[in-house]
């Protein structure tokens, strides 16, 4: 994470005094890149045998959980359910394969390394480096999906009647392995030059937010205007539409809010790392080991959201646990 890497910058400039127990811990990491390993988690080098550690590693195990059931529901019911073959439901399949990646793959690992810290045990620099590495491309993805979730209400509000002709099926399968492919490449960066990965990051994160806020603001200009339309006068057939628009453009907002609510801990800690340079303390570890955690229950979120605003979601997911093996048409 970007804290890891400013923590470990910022030190090499104005290095503490005292160092208690550094050089025994940085032997006791079993790997040759045992700096590396520091630089990508900063809490193998001062938390060990904290309480921290034990917390965070049962508040994960829980949403492990949550995020792998709750992913998986979603993924079948719109692979399963022809009512929720849209291309918008399309896009949230992507991003729940993302969020079931979290849930099976990040948070294990996740675990693995708190677990062992807190007993004291030996961290291998390969788990470290596999755990960024897939938290790293995970995120990216699910970054890259939100704005393109973002964009697409945005069109099928702007389009509205020609949206089915600019936004396809087809189009989103092949936007989905773009954004992958991307994120797999971005995260390659991080194994050649952690800083070029850190700088082609910063401006990945300032373009989304920029595009999702662009795209919302937009929404909610065009949406209002309609609200005008409609109190004068407009086509019964219309105004079914927009108010269906309206709702799913509310529904995909609260994805995104959550998302970057979960990110805000994460990216306030990065800014105060960059202004300050006495950043290897434990109280900032801690707070970038909670801030890790709050990103990863993003992931455990979503499914809730889509669940508690769309009816059509609960209903097939009900179905599905009723009748596991029979597929709605």
């Amino acid at each position: 994470m970007l804290v890891s890497y400013l923590s470990s910058s910022n030190s090499k400039r104005r290095t503490p005094p005292k160092l208690i127990g550094f050089e025994v811990l940085m032997a006791r990491l079993n790997a040759p890149s045992s700096a590396v390993c520091v630089m990508e988690t900063p809490m193998l080098l001062f938390l060990e045998a904290d309480a921290a550690l034990l917390i965070n590693a049962i508040f994960n195990g829980v949403i492990a959980a949550s995020a792998a059931v709750g992913n998986l529901l979603i993924i079948l019911s719109i692979l399963r359910s022809s009512t929720l073959h849209s291309t918008a439901n399309f896009l949230l399949f992507g991003l729940a394969l993302s969020d079931f990646g979290v849930g099976i793959m990040v948070e294990p690992l996740y675990i693995t390394v708190l677990i062992m810290r807190y007993q004291r045990l030996t961290v291998n620099c390969s788990l470290v480096v596999i755990y960024n590495l897939s938290l790293s491309f995970l995120v990216v993805v699910s970054m890259f999906t939100v704005t393109a979730i973002s964009i697409d209400r945005y069109l099928a509000i702007y389009f509205h009647l020609r949206y089915p002709q600019f936004v396809t099926l087809k189009r989103v399968i092949y936007l989905h392995i773009t954004l992958w492919a991307a994120s797999a490449l971005l995260t390659l960066t991080r194994l050649s030059s952690l800083r070029i990965y850190l700088a082609v990051s910063l401006g990945l994160v300032i373009l989304c937010l920029f595009l999702t806020s662009l795209a919302y603001s937009k929404m909610f200009i065009v949406l209002r205007r309609h609200q005008a339309q409609i109190q004068n006068q407009i086509s019964s057939e219309t105004t079914p539409k927009m108010k269906h628009l309206r709702k799913s453009v509310i529904n995909t907002f609260y994805v995104v809010f959550v998302f970057l609510v979960c990110f805000l801990p994460h990216c306030c800690l990065t800014v105060i790392t960059i202004t300050n340079s006495n950043t290897r303390s434990k109280s900032v570890m801690l707070l970038n080991l909670y801030s890790n955690s709050i990103i990863l229950f993003n992931s455990s979120l979503n499914p809730l959201i889509y669940c508690w605003r769309r009816r059509e979601f609960r209903e097939t997911i009900k179905q599905s646990l009723l009748n596991p093996c029979c597929s709605e048409n």
